[in-house]
């Protein structure tokens, strides 16, 4: 992958980790998107980009708070899930922009996927690996992992 998409994947990881979506929202902004140069996106992901920069960019500092935490403290749950959702697509766009042999796999059934992108998806689905347990002599294999939004699924 390249830096851009590097860093947007970044991103993603760090709004599937603990805390509220705000915080979360605040946090993957500012520590990977923030000084990311728009003119390094096509003008597709550029606009979307943007859209998201304003957005967090909507009210001034105050004292130790800065523009991107005061702007998501004025936002509505639902708007910050909105702008994850958004940084979630603008990296699938650059993937696909990038024809990225590496991208998220999703694959329908809970089958899993192929080399590599299974630590992605399901990080996106906030699952993490344990070792496997020895299966019980009479009880079926269950897949318990969560499905993949619909929104991944369809490709954005």
């Amino acid at each position: 992958m390249t830096q851009l998409a590097d860093r947007l994947q970044a991103a993603v990881y760090q709004l599937v980790g603990d805390g509220s979506v705000k915080t979360r929202l605040a946090q993957a902004y500012s520590g990977f998107l923030s000084d990311l140069d728009e003119d390094s996106l096509s003008e597709e992901s550029r606009a979307r980009f943007v859209s998201l920069r304003e957005s967090l960019h909507q009210h001034r500092p105050f004292g130790t708070v800065t523009a991107v935490q005061a702007s998501v403290r004025k936002m509505s749950a639902s708007e910050a899930d909105a702008h994850a959702v958004g940084i979630v697509q603008l990296l699938l766009q650059v993937m696909r922009e990038q024809g990225s042999g590496e991208r998220f796999k999703v694959v329908a059934g809970g089958q899993g996927a192929n080399t590599g992108a299974d630590s992605g998806v399901n990080a996106l689905n906030g699952v993490q690996k344990r070792p496997a347990k020895a299966a019980k002599a009479n009880r079926p294999a269950v897949d318990t992992r969560m499905q993949p939004p619909a929104f991944l699924a369809e490709g954005g």
